[in-house]
């Protein structure tokens, strides 16, 4: 259903960030990189090589280094390149490092470079001078770096009427527990509210109101088995208010009241 994949990704350690300037005629060659890595490119071009792949990649652009890797790097301008670099560790439980090796592209453009920039100039600082509470900043820095890279990397692939209903979509998704206007929505993509919806649709198999509807609901069955609040306030945090017709909107979707669901665990037949 979502344009996006739900992507969940524990980094488990900051292993090291190192901030360079190179020659201009720099190489580097590596075998089996121990490390997820993802290297910010300041100044400067650098080419990566592996058995199947070469690429070019410039300043303001970031290059990202599988985990087991093997490849080289060459300087192919006569600026110097500056790079930062941060290797990291993911939680390798139920493939989580390849499931994220596979969403990424190996060259990324940040949508917003600026605030690519301020994150590794950010994770540099805080690796340098360690101030108190410095490794819990460091993984919430690299978890925003994550975030957009994995945004950039999703948008390449994304293209036609999925291009142009992704602002919407991502609006959507941040406040499907509160009250919207279709006419905002469309106007985030450009569009008339009814072109909009016949867009939706087209590219769904839904309106943009099931859509918002099939977020709240799945978000309330992750409320009803992982927590114990109240089936009243579950109603409200997921943008139904009124108790009587969220258990209907929900027996509706999932066959079983609110109340049924969570006393068998969410595993209704």
């Amino acid at each position: 259903m979502p344009i996006s994949p739900e992507i969940d990704f524990t980094v488990t350690e900051v292993v090291n960030i190192i901030d360079k300037q190179l020659t201009a005629d720099w190489t580097h060659e590596r075998e089996m990189r121990p490390y997820h890595g993802f290297i910010y490119l300041q100044k400067g071009r650098i080419r990566y090589r592996d058995a199947g792949e070469s690429l070019v990649i410039e300043g303001d652009e970031l290059l990202y280094l599988k985990k087991g890797s093997s490849y080289s790097l060459t300087s192919v301008s006569s600026e110097r390149p500056e790079y930062i670099i941060v290797n990291f560790q993911i939680d390798e439980s139920e493939n989580q490092g390849t499931a994220f090796a596979n969403l990424l592209g190996r060259r990324i453009v940040p949508q917003d470079k600026l605030a690519m920039e301020e994150r590794f100039r950010r994770l540099n600082d805080l690796y340098f001078y360690m101030p108190t509470g410095y490794r819990l900043e460091l993984r919430a820095q690299l978890y925003n770096i994550l975030c957009m890279a994995l945004r950039a990397s999703i948008m390449k692939n994304v293209t036609g009427n999925e291009r142009r209903l992704l602002p919407a979509v991502q609006r959507i998704r941040e406040i499907f527990d509160q009250p919207y206007d279709i006419a905002a929505l469309a106007g985030l993509c450009g569009l008339s509210a009814s072109h909009f919806r016949k867009l939706f649709r087209d590219h769904f198999g839904m309106s943009p109101r099931d859509y918002i509807l099939a977020l709240r609901i799945d978000r309330a069955k992750s409320l009803l088995v992982q927590s114990d609040l109240p089936i009243s306030v579950i109603a409200e945090r997921t943008g139904f208010g009124d108790d009587a017709y969220f258990c209907k909107m929900f027996r509706e979707s999932t066959g079983a009241t609110p109340r049924a669901f969570r006393e068998k665990g969410g595993e209704i037949q």
